[in-house]
């Protein structure tokens, strides 16, 4: 760094550091001259263990909506029945929605993992 600009840094560092000052001054007089203004104590959280619960039944099965696949082949990106983007190469492991696993699985270009 030149010696100008240097100084340019530290003249603007300097007007940085007085400008911050000033500001946060007035955050804290206003504070202090607040009616009514006190300091709050935050009351202490405790930890509770709580039980594991098993899922209510209404809520979806990922495992019926999605496959885990392994690509055989590249293939270019794709926007899938779930809205995302996929762009996948070969020997990729993906989770995909089961209409796409399937689409891919009955071309040859993937194979469905078992877990």
């Amino acid at each position: 760094m030149t010696q100008e600009e240097r100084r340019f840094y530290e003249r603007l560092l300097d007007l940085n550091t007085e400008i911050r000052r000033e500001l946060l001054d007035k955050i804290i007089k206003k504070e202090k001259q607040a009616p009514g203004s006190r300091e709050v104590a935050t009351p202490e959280i405790e930890k509770k263990e709580t039980p594991i619960e098993t899922p209510p039944e209404d809520k979806k099965d990922i495992s019926k909506e999605y496959i885990v696949v392994r690509l055989l082949k590249d293939i270019p990106t794709f926007v899938g029945v779930d809205g995302r983007n996929y762009t996948l190469a070969k020997e990729d492991i993906a989770v995909l929605s089961t209409v796409n696993a399937k689409a891919l699985i009955n071309r040859k270009a993937a194979i469905q993992i078992t877990g």
